[in-house]
Order: C-alpha cells, then sequence, then structure tokens
C-alpha cells in the first residue's frame, strides 16, 4: 500500500515522502496513529496545502525530544533484582521495571521509547536505546545489581 508519511520514520522514509509499506501495518499503525495517510491524489493536495504546518510541528517535536536527550546526559540506571548466587535472575527485568526505574529518577518515558529486544535474566551491564524521535536515539546504561548485594 502507499503512503505519504507525514512525520519521519525509522527505516521507512522522510515527511512527505510516498511509501510503500504492508497495507496491514498502513490500517493498523500509522493512519490511525496519524504518522501517515493513504497515497490517494486528495491526500497529496491536502499534504502538500498543509505541507509547512507540518514541517514547523515536526521542528517542534525534533527540539522537544532533544531538550529531553539532554536530561539523559551521563545516566547510568542501577536496577536491583533477586538473584541466585551465580548471578542469574529469579525472574527477568522487562521494559516495564525499566520505566519504573527512570520514573522514579524523574525522566518522563513511554512504554513505546526503550528499545529492550530482551529481558534481561543476568546481572551485570547492559547498553539500550531510548528512542525519542525518530532522529534523537540515545543509549542507556543500565547496571543489574543483585538486591541481596546491597
Amino acid at each position: 500500500m502507499n503512503i505519504i508519511l507525514l512525520e519521519n520514520m525509522r527505516n521507512i522514509g522522510k515527511m512527505g515522502q510516498v511509501a510503500t509499506v504492508t497495507p496491514g501495518y498502513a490500517r493498523n499503525f500509522l493512519i490511525p496513529f496519524g504518522k501517515a495517510l493513504a497515497a490517494t491524489a486528495a491526500n497529496i493536495a491536502f499534504f502538500e496545502q498543509q505541507r509547512t504546518e507540518l514541517e514547523s510541528q515536526a521542528k517542534q517535536r525534533l527540539e522537544l525530544a532533544q531538550e529531553r536527550a539532554n536530561k539523559f546526559s551521563g545516566l547510568t540506571l542501577t536496577v536491583t533484582a533477586k538473584s541466585s548466587s551465580e548471578g542469574k535472575l529469579f525472574g527477568s527485568i522487562k521494559t516495564i521495571d525499566i520505566l519504573q526505574a527512570l520514573n522514579e529518577k524523574g525522566f518522563d518515558v513511554n512504554k513505546n521509547e526503550v528499545r529492550l529486544d530482551k529481558p534481561i535474566r543476568e546481572i551485570g551491564e547492559y547498553t539500550y536505546e531510548v528512542q525519542l524521535h525518530p532522529e534523537v536515539i540515545l543509549s542507556l546504561s543500565i547496571n543489574v545489581e543483585s538486591e541481596q548485594a546491597r
């Protein structure tokens, strides 16, 4: 399905670009969340009329994300969990646990902004991405410690 992107999308394209995506992705995610329009003649004309307004909104979102990113500089997140003597966690640390730890430190982060590819199951140091904007991607250091060590 051909769509017009209303914002920059990682791995798809830039705002205003006509891209081809699967119909389900377009109907179920991009169009309902206001990230794209179906690439019809009427929608292309509508986009061209609204281009300057959409570009200024996108610029504001980028500046806001960059301001939020400045607060993350030098942050190492420490998460404690119950573990065995070999360093294996009883359970795992998931995205929700990282969100809780970030919110406790005063960082306002959404679930879809943390890129945790798999749950953490052992004590150690890990690095994951936080994507505040398609153009603002941070590296977050996570130190997992045992509750018994504290």
